[in-house]
């Protein structure tokens, strides 16, 4: 179920026995702050546990560069495919102890991260590539955004 950052705000200033109206002591721009950082640490502990919501797909079209840039909200990629007509080749990551062959031009075979590009290898001079991830967490700042729960764990951030 869906909680909105109200909500969480609300419950937030219910269970610290701040409800008052004049929101001196503790303000809304403060709590949003929290939640927002408690967010981000509830999503990386679900994601490393494997139970991430959401799946993001990039397309790259290969034109023989030998890096590619990645998306600005990727957090963690879960695969990484070759698209040859009608099927999906899936790539397996590079062997992090041989550095790639960039001089080679063919479909690539592996990937690798670096910094926050991937590059191919081979060097691919064209195709299609699709990188699945899991996005960053979304910032809450409007009242309405909200969080999706997962089996009643957004309690973490209140």
């Amino acid at each position: 179920m869906a909680t909105t950052l109200l909500q969480l705000r609300t419950r937030i200033r219910q269970r610290t026995d701040n409800e008052h109206t004049s929101g001196d002591f503790v303000t809304d721009a403060e709590i949003n702050g929290l939640i927002n950082v408690y967010g981000k640490e509830l999503h990386g502990l679900l994601v490393k546990c494997g139970i991430h919501q959401t799946e993001s797909v990039q397309t790259i079209l290969a034109n023989g560069s030998e890096s590619y840039d990645l998306e600005d909200d990727h957090l963690a990629l879960l695969s990484v495919f070759r698209l040859d007509d009608t099927t999906r080749v899936q790539l397996k990551r590079h062997d992090a102890r041989l550095r790639p062959d960039t001089t080679q031009t063919a479909p690539a075979n592996t990937y690798r991260l670096m910094n926050e590009a991937i590059q191919f290898s081979p060097t691919p001079s064209e195709g299609t590539y699709e990188l699945v991830y899991i996005p960053t967490f979304t910032e809450m700042d409007d009242d309405t955004d909200e969080l999706e729960g997962v089996n009643g764990w957004e309690e973490y951030i209140v």
